[in-house]
C-alpha cells in the first residue's frame, strides 16, 4: 500500500508534435507529479511513436489505441497499473480512450476524450455530434462509482465568456448533459467564477476547451483543479493548450514509477534532450512545428480526394507559377499588366514554394526533417573543397 494521500491526473494536449518537439515534451511530462497523463492530439506519427516507446521503456503502463491517417487520437500514460476500461465510443474509439486504477477506495475510471474540431461545413459537423452522441450512449453515468472524463472537449461551457455564436446547441447541450447524468465540472466546482482559457486564438480570443468532469462520489474529494499555463506560454512553447491538472483525495496503489527525468537517450542530454542543432534537430525546432500545424490543418480539413501526397506535391507547381507571375510583374515583361508586383512579391512567393515543399515532405515521410538536413548536408559537401 502506497502512503501517497491523494491521486493526481493530468490533460495535455501533444498538438502532434514533431520528433523534436516530442523530445522536449517527454521531459517536461516525466517531471510532472500526477499518476496519470491523460495525452490529446495523438496521431500516427513519428512524434508520437517517440511518446509511447520511450513512456514504456520508463516503467510507464501507455495505452494508445492508434488513430488512422490524418485522424487524431488520446495516449493514457499513467505510473499506475491500469486494466483496459470500457469502450465508450464505437465512432471514432481512438478519440475516446479509457482506462481503469486502483485505489485503496477502489477503482477509478479514467475516460480521456478528444472530441473532433470542426468548420461550418455539414460533414464535419455531423462527425462532432455522431461521436459525441456515440460517447452519451457510451460513457458510465456519474451518479454512482468512481469515474474521470477528462481531456480536450472542443466545447464550451454555455455561459462561457466570451460568448462566440459559432458554437452550437448540441455542443452546449454535451456539457449539459454530463452534469445531468451526475458529473461535475472539476474547475468550476473550485472557481465558480474565474476566467481562465486553455487555447487563445491569435487576436487574443480565449477558449476553455480542455475539461475534467468527475462523477457525484469524487465530488466531495476534489483537492484541485488548476490550468498550467507554462506549456503553451513559455517561449519556446510545448504545445498551443495549456495542461490541466486536477487532484482526488484517493490512495493510489502499486506506483510504479516516481516522477523524474527520462534516463539520457542516444546520447541526448535528459533535462532538454533537443540541442540548438544535431542529428535530430537539423533546423531551429519551431519551423518543422509550424509545418506540422499546416499539415494537420490540412489533413483535417481538405477534401478527401486520393491520395493526399500527390495533391500536396502538385501544389509544388501552382506555387512556382505563382513565382514566375511575380518576377514578370515585378520586371514589367507583360504589357498588358505592366509593374504589377515587386522584388518583395517575388521573395514572398518563393518563400511559399518553400513551405509547400516542405508541407509535401512532411506527407511523404515522418522522418521530413532529418532527411532534409541530410539533404543539404550531401550538397554541401558535393560542392565543398574536400
Amino acid at each position: 500500500m502506497t502512503s501517497q494521500t491523494t491521486l493526481d491526473l493530468l490533460t495535455f494536449n501533444l498538438n502532434n508534435p514533431s520528433r523534436q518537439r516530442a523530445e522536449r515534451q517527454l521531459a517536461y511530462l516525466m517531471g510532472r507529479s500526477e499518476e496519470v497523463l491523460v495525452l490529446t492530439e495523438t496521431a500516427n506519427s513519428a512524434g508520437c511513436d517517440l511518446l509511447e516507446s520511450r513512456f514504456h521503456a520508463e516503467g510507464y503502463h501507455v495505452t494508445f489505441p492508434r488513430p488512422g491517417r490524418g485522424e487524431r487520437g488520446v495516449m493514457i500514460v499513467s505510473r499506475l497499473a491500469t486494466m483496459p476500461g470500457r469502450v465508450v465510443a464505437e465512432y471514432l474509439p481512438h478519440r475516446a480512450v479509457s482506462v481503469t486504477v486502483d485505489t485503496q477506495e477502489g477503482p477509478l475510471d479514467v475516460v480521456g476524450l478528444y472530441v473532433p474540431s470542426r468548420d461550418g461545413t455539414a460533414p464535419k459537423r455531423a462527425r462532432k455530434e455522431k461521436f459525441l452522441e456515440d460517447c452519451r450512449l457510451g460513457l458510465p453515468g456519474g451518479k454512482a462509482g468512481q469515474q474521470v472524463v477528462i481531456g480536450d472537449f472542443n466545447i464550451l461551457e454555455p455561459d462561457h465568456s466570451p460568448r462566440y455564436g459559432f458554437f452550437k446547441g448540441f455542443e452546449y447541450g454535451f456539457y449539459n448533459w454530463l452534469g445531468e447524468v451526475g458529473y461535475a465540472d472539476a474547475y468550476r466546482e473550485l472557481h465558480p467564477d474565474s476566467l481562465e482559457y486553455s487555447w487563445v486564438g491569435r487576436t487574443g480570443d480565449g477558449y476553455r476547451y480542455d475539461h475534467a468532469h468527475v462523477s457525484a462520489d469524487l465530488r466531495t474529494g476534489l483537492r484541485s483543479c488548476s490550468y498550467v499555463h507554462g506549456p503553451r506560454t513559455c517561449e519556446n512553447r510545448l504545445t498551443d493548450h495549456s495542461a490541466l491538472t486536477l487532484s482526488l483525495a484517493l490512495h493510489p496503489n502499486g506506483v510504479l514509477r516516481e516522477p523524474g527525468p527520462p534516463a539520457p537517450h542516444e546520447g541526448t542530454d535528459a533535462l532538454f534532450p533537443v540541442p540548438a542543432r544535431s542529428e535530430e534537430a537539423p533546423m531551429e525546432d519551431t519551423t518543422w512545428t509550424r509545418i506540422e500545424m499546416l499539415r494537420t490543418w490540412l489533413d483535417e480539413n481538405a477534401a478527401p480526394v486520393g491520395d493526399e501526397r500527390l495533391w500536396r506535391i502538385l501544389k509544388i507547381s501552382e506555387e512556382v507559377g505563382e513565382v514566375a507571375e511575380a518576377m514578370h510583374g515585378a520586371a514589367g515583361t507583360n504589357p498588358r499588366k505592366g509593374r504589377s508586383h515587386t522584388w518583395d512579391d517575388v521573395n514572398k512567393e518563393l518563400c511559399d514554394v518553400i513551405v509547400t515543399s516542405m508541407v509535401a515532405l512532411a506527407t511523404c515521410t515522418p522522418d521530413a526533417a532529418k532527411l532534409l538536413d541530410d539533404r543539404l548536408q550531401h550538397l554541401v559537401e558535393r560542392v565543398t573543397p574536400s
